[in-house]
């Protein structure tokens, strides 16, 4: 029997492709994750993969933890059909580029802390993604140009990488931005202004957060749903604010 905790299936030993797909469509989207390297097999990710063709982006498959050790990527070759794919609190990651032969991904999170190469987003199809998870890495140094790709994507959360964080102005479809976990330093060079929103004509939910140095930011241009901003203690002015008549949910902490 399928046993779900919150949403999620943790480390299963067998796995019912319909019987899964048949949990998504009657309950909503389901995490299946792995939390170490001997809890999954060939065969069991095979049926897995089933249940991805079968539920699309209802199901996430997510492998975290393998304290110890480093996740092996080549696994991934046995899940052609993942849609939704997570690959963080990880400390290491070994044949990273298996992530880019993933010709379905709509959805991707990354969160390798230890990894070190700043031109991985070159080797994924960007083109592809509608959601995009870019978790804090030890070095921060994810280069943020390759984004300019992006040119499905709805819905992006940068955390602590900045190097060509301007290329997420010329995202035509981007509805929801996270910006977050920035080092001093990084407050200063990468986010004093977030510029014009309306370059984001789709855009809905903003949230920001630890910025310094925004002091103002002009919401004119855009049309949300949803704003937060946490922890941007200088943060004064925010005219276009009155003019948000779409706005559901505001939220504003400077911080303690």
């Amino acid at each position: 029997m399928l046993k779900v905790d919150s949403g999620r299936v943790n480390d299963p030993i067998a796995i019912s492709p319909i019987d899964l797909a048949d949990a998504c469509s009657k309950t909503g989207p389901l995490v299946v994750q792995f939390s170490r390297a001997d809890a999954y097999t060939p065969k069991l990710l095979a049926s897995l993969n089933e249940a991805c063709a079968l539920s699309k982006e209802l199901l996430q498959v997510r492998f975290y933890g393998h304290y110890g050790s480093h996740f092996d990527a080549t696994i991934l070759r046995h899940l052609p059909d993942v849609r939704d794919l997570a690959l963080d609190c990880l400390t290491g990651i070994a044949h990273e580029d298996e992530v880019g032969r993933l010709h379905n991904l709509k959805r991707l999170s990354f969160g390798v802390f230890e990894f070190d190469r700043p031109e991985f987003l070159k080797t994924i199809e960007l083109g592809r993604l509608e959601r995009l998870i870019l978790i804090e890495t030890r070095k921060r140094n994810f280069d943020l140009n390759a984004l300019a790709g992006c040119r499905s994507l709805i819905e992006l959360f940068i955390n602590g990488h900045s190097k060509g964080i301007k290329a997420i102005a010329s995202l035509p479809h981007l509805r929801k931005l996270s910006l977050g976990a920035y080092a001093k330093i990084l407050r200063v060079r990468a986010l004093s202004t977030l510029g014009d929103l309306s370059r984001f004509p789709s855009l809905s939910a903003l949230r920001v957060e630890d910025q310094l140095q925004l002091v103002r930011q002009d919401l004119t241009g855009a049309s949300l749903e949803r704003l937060w901003l946490y922890n941007c203690k200088r943060l004064a002015e925010l005219p276009g604010l009155d003019r948000q008549e779409r706005l559901r949910e505001f939220r504003v902490s400077r911080g303690p």
